[in-house]
């Protein structure tokens, strides 16, 4: 399946071209989108089971979006991937390692229509890039269906520490799609290194969490936005934005879960 590019401002995609004279830099949210090709770049396949509360969000059946399940009720996603598309188009999807194809192997996935989204009333486009989201009818929880578990408030990760991305997005910059679920560990970057790394982006040390591998080769790609970055069993992160996927010396932006905790349990309860 083919996607295409990006919702971005004229004027920051601007910005950064001409600020990152080396490369022809594409500023890319992690969404995939129709007419560009979207998985996780330097990863390797894994299963459900192993990260069930991995979600797809789908518009008119067509994979968009990750997303995180923290409530038989609730999900947690990015804000840019609910931008343009209806409600009434949008999907979620549990429970199956692939997006289209049938396995004997696995049961039918869980799918639900979503009827409310949540997005952060001060996102950007960049900053406070995070949505809740609300089904039709709980999910059944199983072990290919699960409820991730939340950080505390104002929960912080050391540099270098170990996390992992999950998702069906692209496995290169500009790649093809990845019908089978993915995962890559990545580190945990200091906020000096992210902001020299993106430079001349601002980053929001409050609300954004940088991971990758400065030497490049692994990242989340477009495909992976809204997914969900983990850190033994807790959700960290959100999967947010970059600059291309797994470039040498560039990170990948992810929306800090620990400094939206209250405002998840003032509207959902959770």
């Amino acid at each position: 399946m083919d996607y295409v590019i990006t919702f971005i401002h004229i004027i920051i995609l601007y910005y950064v071209f001409n600020s990152k004279t080396a490369t022809s830099a594409r500023f890319s949210a992690r969404r995939s989108m129709k007419d560009k090709t979207a998985r996780i770049v330097g990863g390797e396949p894994t299963t459900i089971t192993m990260y069930p509360h991995q979600l797809s969000v789908a518009n008119k059946n067509n994979h968009n979006c990750g997303a995180t399940l923290i409530s038989p009720v609730w999900v947690l996603s990015a804000a840019h991937c609910f931008t343009k598309h209806s409600l009434t188009h949008l999907t979620l999807r549990g429970g199956s390692t692939t997006l289209k194809s049938t396995s004997a192997k696995e049961p039918p996935a869980e799918v639900r229509n979503i009827i409310q989204i949540i997005k952060h009333t001060s996102f950007n486009q960049l900053d406070y890039d995070i949505a809740l989201l609300k089904v039709n009818a709980p999910f059944d929880l199983n072990t290919r269906v699960k409820v991730a578990n939340l950080p505390a408030a104002g929960f912080e990760l050391q540099p270098g520490t170990l996390v992992t991305v999950t998702g069906w997005g692209a496995t290169m910059e500009n790649g093809t799609a990845s019908d089978v679920l993915r995962k890559v560990n990545l580190n945990v970057i200091s906020y000096e290194e992210c902001e020299q790394a993106l430079s001349p982006i601002p980053i929001n040390k409050d609300t954004m969490l940088c991971a990758g591998n400065l030497k490049g080769g692994k990242d989340a790609c477009q495909g992976d936005s809204g997914g969900p970055l983990v850190s033994n069993n807790v959700l960290v992160g959100v999967v947010s934005w970059g600059l291309g996927c797994a470039r040498e010396g560039n990170t990948g932006v992810f929306t800090k879960v620990s400094h939206f905790r209250s405002w998840i349990t003032e509207h959902t309860g959770v």
